[in-house]
């Protein structure tokens, strides 16, 4: 088996996997109704960079590639929702518990 042979099976698995990882992060945030410590320069960031690979995966016919983003860009998108419907609870939350 070549170098390439093994490379295309393996970073199509990490794509896909990348794509299901963003659906993982938004059932942590609904279910918890809280966003942590997310910041929302990185929530912003990764719908940025998921559109913006599904675009040039679609261009380069890319399908693995366009599948993996077309499931992360939704995520992304419903966990920078979650982000502004939670935020408060995980202030209110940190100073409960500082002024415990």
């Amino acid at each position: 088996m070549t170098y390439e042979e093994l490379l295309v099976p393996v970073t199509n698995f990490a794509a896909l996997a990348l794509g299901l990882s963003f659906w993982l992060q938004t059932w942590k945030i609904f279910r918890s109704k809280s966003v942590g410590d997310l910041s929302l320069p990185m929530l912003v960031i990764f719908l940025f960079v998921c559109v913006a690979f599904f675009a040039y995966s679609a261009h380069r016919d890319e399908i693995p590639f366009m599948i993996a983003n077309g499931m992360g860009a939704p995520a992304s998108f419903l966990n920078l929702v979650g982000y502004f419907l939670y935020r408060k609870r995980g202030k209110q939350e940190k100073s409960q518990n500082a002024s415990a």
